[in-house]
């Protein structure tokens, strides 16, 4: 039953949130990087819930923690349930995640976003933060692979000090 809440928790924080998102295309994404440059953000965090549903139906949330425009700390964040008849869980904060060779800054993946557009086989959708320019959901698909899909939600993003 921990395994199924957990999932259905993800599911509805995730899908919905994806469902609204339109169309994404280089002008979107190129406008994004405009705003997120223009508000001057270098010290900053937020959780990052991302993979396949295919080969990952319950994505891991991740809290990443950048500073003075360097990811300083990328933990992934553990569901525990409490016991009792109501569906209530704690966040806790599990192991370190290995973020070598990936650039998981906001300019970081808008570029990585920018890369998954350039294939002539991805339809994506995307929503940006209305006034910060990061991404709020992300999804694409590759057209001739069966389980060739990711989605990507950013949450809980704070400015640091």
């Amino acid at each position: 039953m921990g395994n199924r809440a957990v999932i259905l928790c993800c599911a509805a924080t995730l899908l919905p949130l994806l469902a609204s998102a339109d169309d994404c295309s280089t002008k979107d994404l190129q406008a994004a990087r405009a705003r997120w440059a223009a508000a001057k953000i270098d010290s900053y965090a937020f959780t990052m819930w991302a993979g396949s549903p295919a080969w990952n139906p319950s994505p891991q949330p991740i809290r990443m923690t950048i500073s003075k425009g360097e990811l300083v700390s990328a933990v992934s964040l553990r569901y525990y349930s409490r016991p009792g008849p109501d569906l209530a869980f704690d966040i806790v904060e599990g192991n370190s995640v290995d973020t070598k060779g990936r650039d998981y800054t906001i300019p970081g993946l808008l570029t990585w976003r920018e890369k998954d557009l350039q294939q002539q086989d991805i339809v994506a959708q995307c929503r940006f933060h209305p006034e910060l320019g990061f991404p709020l959901t992300y999804s694409m698909t590759q057209k001739f692979i069966e389980d060739g899909n990711y989605a990507l939600e950013l949450t809980d993003f704070e400015v640091l000090q």
